[in-house]
């Protein structure tokens, strides 16, 4: 089963990972956590250019693209052929959200350049985190967008929301609470999983 966590930076992304992994691996799951841009060397590599390096947005979509395969051909991929849990802080839908509707390629070109490149996995789960999020003023390229910028990337994810049905929008309401409710989500998630193996 493949989840993915989304959403603005400050939306508490990281944490709700964390936590749900923890829960998970209590309850005998099998979990690889991972995230984007990231995951592989070659792929962590290319992280601090994609974050901080000043280049033409198309360079940039680029070089996630380059990260993605390599990540989803050595660990999303294999783990999830294992049987295994992969939790991921970000993926394909940040690139919609940032580079799509935030830095104005067109969704399409993004869209066939990861099915060129083989890398259009589509999550089981996508868990899209709103409210409280932070911009946290040049710490890299993506969090010192512009307001208008980060205006469009919420509405392109919310957009998003309403477009893929395996996405899961969840109004942030403390650790705690949210927490709470990813679990129920994807524990729900695992069961219809279960019951459709069965069949």
């Amino acid at each position: 089963m493949f989840i993915v966590l989304e959403g603005i930076d400050g939306s508490g992304k990281s944490t709700q990972v964390k936590l749900l992994s923890k829960f998970l691996t209590k309850n005998g799951y099998a979990c690889v956590v991972t995230r984007e841009p990231g995951g592989t060397p070659f792929a962590e590599s290319l992280r601090p250019m994609i974050l901080h390096d000043l280049m033409e947005t198309m360079s940039r979509l680029l070089l996630i693209v380059s990260a993605r395969v390599d990540h989803c051909n050595k660990v999303i991929l294999p783990a999830l052929k294992e049987g295994k849990i992969v939790i991921c802080d970000r993926f394909i839908y940040s690139t919609l959200a940032y580079q799509g509707y935030g830095e104005k390629i067109d969704l399409q070109t993004i869209l066939n350049l990861h099915r060129l490149s083989g890398c259009l996995v589509e999550p089981d789960l996508t868990l899209l985190l709103f409210g409280s999020g932070r911009k946290k003023l040049g710490r890299d390229n993506f969090e010192s967008m512009s307001e208008e910028c980060l205006l469009d990337v919420c509405m392109g994810y919310e957009k998003i929301a309403r477009t893929y049905s395996n996405v899961h929008t969840i109004k942030r309401m403390g650790v705690g609470r949210t927490s709470n409710e990813i679990i129920k989500i994807v524990q729900g998630k695992i069961g219809e999983k279960q019951t459709s193996s069965c069949k």
